[in-house]
């Protein structure tokens, strides 16, 4: 027989309890998460989570996940880049001015990122709507497996699929706001 406490003390809730975007997808397994607050910068990290590596401090292979707002006006500090700078220390990320983002003699590297970062960088772009998405997977080891490559464009799809599904959801709701205030209107 279960009792009840009329007088239960509530549990505490912070005030912002999700500290990270609204795009998240599910963690391969294998992999930790983490999401950040923000909308113009670096997004999302997951790290190849080893007996030594279970947390990103200790990761020697990780995917950053960065977005970028086309057209907008692009910001001298993009949203988390410090945690990128964190693990990344003789690298740098940017945001790519338009006329970069156009240039097809500018490697996808070069129009985001300066300076190394591990022994071994792959650079991921894709462009959906207004968005780039632009994926660092980035490793201490020389080479990397198939299985960590597969992973890594399983997860560029899946943010590509969350992206299109935030958008659609947005023109959704304007769409119905417009038609709810022509409603109210006539």
């Amino acid at each position: 027989m279960l009792f009840f406490n009329t007088s239960a003390r509530e549990i505490y809730t912070p005030a912002t309890s999700f500290d990270g975007n609204h795009i998240a997808i599910k963690t391969p397994l294998g992999w930790g998460y983490r999401t950040f607050p923000g909308i113009n910068g670096l997004i999302g990290v997951l790290w190849l989570m080893y007996s030594n590596s279970i947390s990103f401090n200790n990761a020697d292979t990780v995917i950053f996940i960065f977005l970028q707002s086309r057209g907008a006006e692009l910001l001298d500090a993009p949203d988390n880049v410090h945690l990128f700078k964190e693990k990344c220390k003789k690298s740098t990320f940017k945001f790519a001015s338009d006329a970069d983002a156009r240039d097809n003699k500018k490697s996808i590297y070069e129009k985001y990122f300066s300076g190394p970062c591990g022994s071994t960088m792959v650079v991921f772009e894709e462009e959906i709507g207004s968005k780039r998405l632009i994926c660092a997977l980035v490793s201490a080891k020389k080479e990397i497996s198939q299985s960590i490559l597969y992973v890594t464009r399983e997860v560029i799809k899946t943010y590509k699929q969350e992206i299109k599904l935030q958008i659609e959801n947005k023109k959704s709701r304007r769409k119905n706001k417009k038609k709810h205030g022509d409603s109210k209107t006539s």
